[in-house]
């Protein structure tokens, strides 16, 4: 997981957390957490429909923009398809 910091567009910096197994356990609630403190989030994670319910929760509940990656991180290829 990773934390970064992109430009808004209005002079005030934006956090994005990138968040690995976001689909369950720990990483949603990570995912949860960061959105709760209003950071955009990237969701990775192999179960792309899990990802796209929280995305849309996150959205609407917290007003971030969750972007979805459904990857297999365990493949060697993985680092190169992010």
């Amino acid at each position: 997981m990773a934390d970064a910091t992109v430009g808004a567009g209005n002079g005030k910096a934006k956090k994005t957390a990138l968040v690995t197994g976001a689909s369950a356990g720990l990483g949603l609630e990570l995912a949860q957490l960061f959105a709760q403190d209003g950071h955009d989030v990237v969701l990775v994670a192999r179960r792309e429909a899990e990802l796209e319910a929280l995305a849309a929760k996150l959205t609407a509940e917290r007003g971030v923009t969750a972007h979805v990656i459904p990857e297999d991180l365990s493949s060697a290829a993985a680092p190169e398809r992010l």
